[in-house]
C-alpha cells in the first residue's frame, strides 16, 4: 500500500506508525464509508496522534473553536463551519509521520528540522485522501495550512486566493494558538503579543481578512489592532 511504503522510510517510529496506519486504512475500507464508520476511523486516528504527541489534541481542539468562530465571522455557511471544524481537528494529523525527536525537541528547530516537520502537511493529506476524498475542503486545509499569502509557503507555493479560504482561516487560528501556547524552549506569548505578530505578518504570511476575523473573535483589547491592518488588496 502506498501510504505504508511512504511511512516505512526513516526511523523505527515512522515505520511503526506506517503499520498502524496501514491497518487502520484496511479496516476503514472493510467497514465502508458510512457515517458511523467514518467517525470511528477519525477518532481512532486522532487517538493515535494523541498517543504520539499528547499536546496536539488540545491544540487542535482550540484551533477548531477559533476556526469555526472565524468562519462565522466571515459569514460562511453552517456546512462550511462543519467542514472546517473537522479540518481543524485533523490539520496536524500528518505529525504521526514526523520523528518524535523533532516533535519533542527541547529547543528551536533548525531550518532543515523545520522543513521536515512541515512535511506533516503533505503526509496528512496523503493519509486522509483514501478516507476523505469526498471532503475536499478538509483535504485542502490539511495540505495547505502552511501556505503563505505571498506565495513563499509550503508545500506548493500557492499565494493569496489560490489558497482556499478554509486553509487561510486555519493558518491564522493555528498560528495564534501556537504562539499563545507554552513550548519546551519558550514561554507562551500573551494574546496581545500574538495579535501584534499576526498584524505584522498580515498580507505576507497571513490573509488579512482572516486576521481581521481573528481579531474580532478574540475581542477587546486585541480588536483595537484592526485599524493597523492595510486594506485587503483586490
Amino acid at each position: 500500500m502506498g501510504v505504508s511504503l511512504a511511512f516505512a522510510r526513516g526511523n523505527g517510529t515512522v515505520a511503526r506508525s506506517a503499520r498502524v496506519l496501514a491497518t487502520w486504512i484496511r479496516l476503514t475500507q472493510v467497514a465502508g464509508k458510512s457515517g458511523a464508520g467514518l467517525s470511528a476511523a477519525v477518532v481512532a486516528l486522532e487517538r493515535a496522534l494523541h498517543a504520539k504527541d499528547p499536546s496536539t489534541m488540545a491544540h487542535s481542539a482550540r484551533v477548531r473553536l477559533l476556526a469555526v468562530a472565524m468562519a462565522r465571522e466571515l459569514g460562511q455557511s453552517r456546512t462550511f463551519a462543519r467542514e472546517i471544524a473537522l479540518a481543524a481537528e485533523l490539520h496536524d494529523i500528518g505529525k504521526i509521520g514526523v520523528p518524535d525527536e523533532l516533535l519533542h525537541k527541547a529547543g528551536p528547530l533548525s531550518a532543515e528540522e523545520r522543513r521536515r516537520v512541515l512535511e506533516h502537511a503533505v503526509i496528512g493529506a496523503r493519509i486522509l485522501e483514501p478516507l476523505l476524498g469526498d471532503h475536499p475542503l478538509v483535504l485542502a486545509v490539511v495540505r495547505w495550512h502552511h501556505e503563505w499569502a505571498d506565495g513563499s509557503g509550503y508545500p506548493d507555493g500557492l499565494r493569496a486566493a489560490q489558497v482556499p479560504l478554509a486553509a487561510r482561516i486555519v493558518a491564522v487560528a493555528d498560528a495564534f494558538d501556537a504562539m499563545t501556547s507554552k513550548r519546551p524552549y519558550r514561554a507562551a506569548r500573551s494574546a496581545h503579543s500574538a495579535v501584534e505578530e499576526l498584524v505584522r505578518c498580515a498580507g505576507t504570511q497571513f490573509d488579512m481578512l482572516c486576521v481581521r476575523a481573528l481579531l474580532r473573535v478574540v475581542g477587546q483589547p486585541q480588536r483595537s489592532k484592526e485599524r493597523e491592518l492595510p486594506e485587503q488588496p483586490e
